[in-house]
């Protein structure tokens, strides 16, 4: 019996990982459509510099119920950089591709300093701190 209870637990690991691999891969899918936005962004910056994210897996629906193909792509995306004040130090949108991807290109304020999240929509992508130049 605790054999049994072994092996349904490894199947259940491998499966759960297959799934996740399948979601987190680069490639545009329907599986990755429901996991949100993706990028990889820098820890730290310096002030005045631009950096450039690589955002991918925008897709305007989630096909969690077994759809055929992939869900439609957004049109376009918008990235913000905040910190605790309430308003974005900065806003940028881009257009998205076919491949549900995007290139964004963060010109950060020569008066931006501290920790500051990239979001997009509810999504936060990273985080990095602003160091002056």
């Amino acid at each position: 019996m605790r054999t049994r209870g072994i092996t349904a637990a490894l199947l259940s690991a491998f499966a759960a990982g297959a799934l996740i691999s399948g979601c987190a891969s680069g490639e545009p899918s329907a599986e990755a459509s429901c996991i949100g936005p993706v990028a990889s962004v820098p820890s730290t910056a310096t002030a005045g510099e631009s950096i450039t994210l690589n955002v991918r897996n925008l897709w305007a629906k989630c096909y969690d119920n077994g759809q055929a193909g992939n869900p439609p792509t957004m049109r376009q995306i918008t990235v913000t950089m905040t910190n605790t004040s309430p308003d974005p130090a900065l806003s940028v949108t881009a257009p998205v591709t076919t491949s549900a991807q995007a290139t964004v290109v963060l010109d950060i304020p020569a008066t931006a300093l501290g920790r500051y999240e990239v979001e997009t929509g509810a999504h936060v992508l990273g985080e990095v701190i602003v160091t002056a130049p």
